[in-house]
């Protein structure tokens, strides 16, 4: 994965590199599951309220 960081702050800031974070995480899971990652995304970003997809909730205990 390329980050681009002249392109809306991209990670310098701390909410971007936070952001950045997140969505390597999800697209990272995603590729481990074997899920589609732009449906998962398209989900997220539509839904009404903030969600955590089932698939994408950790299966280990803490």
């Amino acid at each position: 994965m390329i980050t681009r960081k002249t392109c809306g702050s991209g990670n310098r800031t701390p909410r971007g590199a936070q952001t950045q974070q997140v969505l390597a995480s999800v697209l990272r899971t995603a590729q481990q599951r074997g899920l589609d990652a732009t449906d998962l995304i398209a989900s997220l970003l539509t839904a009404p309220i903030p969600v955590v997809l089932d698939v994408l909730q950790s299966t280990a205990l803490h």
